[in-house]
């Protein structure tokens, strides 16, 4: 991922950070301060607006058998709606679920393969499982970080320049950091960025010849949203 796509990352990271301190002010004036915390048995559900960050290598591109060279794609980012809850076993940890509506991915032509344009598009989204770790409060500041497994599914494939299109479900290791503000009366506001790197096969025809290859995504979830605890 170049730089550039660093940057454009870290604002909304800055922007959530505002909002969560602009929350404080707000609720230490406006609010009944009913600490939420969390307590061994608690359940914590959070929605959330998420920006899908995309970065993405293209690995060797097999056109009827032999490999067409200084080929690439670019994908594109996309917002996107998620849902996650999460069990407390301790005060400290929980066993968290996440889910969301499926992005959509828009792979165009790049480089030796550029006057292709749109070569495919297809919906996608991680289904996580989560092992999180929760700090002890800071103020009414709440920081977690959390490491799991992922199952990124693929659905309604489109074909584009790319007929035949076909992309594989995979597994990837997929980790959070995350900030909860305390509103009180088990209200809270949520940020948090996840990270899902994985590598997939796909496969298609141009023309009527067979194209494969594997593609390396590295994908950046940033949400911000409200999480309920009961």
């Amino acid at each position: 991922m170049s730089f550039s796509n660093y940057k454009v990352i870290a604002m909304p990271v800055l922007v959530a950070n505002f909002v969560l301190g602009a929350a404080t002010a707000w609720a230490n004036e406006n609010y009944p301060a009913k600490s939420a915390g969390y307590n061994q048995g608690d359940w914590v559900a959070s929605f959330n607006f998420s920006k899908v960050y995309v970065g993405e290598e293209l690995g060797d591109l097999n056109v009827g058998g032999g490999a067409l060279p200084n080929a690439d794609v670019s994908i594109g980012n996309d917002t996107t709606l998620t849902f996650d809850i999460a069990y407390f076993v301790s005060s400290n940890i929980a066993v968290d679920f996440f889910v969301g509506v499926p992005a959509r991915a828009k792979f165009q032509g790049e480089k030796s393969i550029s006057s292709l344009g749109r070569v495919s598009e297809v919906d996608y989204g991680p289904a996580i499982l989560s092992l999180q770790y929760h700090y002890d409060s800071f103020e009414r500041l709440y920081p977690y970080v959390g490491v799991g497994v992922g199952r990124v599914l693929f659905f309604d494939k489109t074909d584009g320049a790319l007929s035949s299109f076909d992309i594989k479900d995979k597994w990837a290791p997929a980790f959070q950091v995350g900030l909860r503000y305390d509103l009180g009366n088990s209200w809270m506001l949520n940020s948090d960025v996840r990270y899902i790197p994985f590598k997939t096969d796909v496969t298609g025809t141009l023309g009527p010849v067979p194209v494969s290859t594997k593609i390396e995504v590295d994908p950046f979830i940033l949400s911000l949203g409200a999480s309920y605890v009961f």
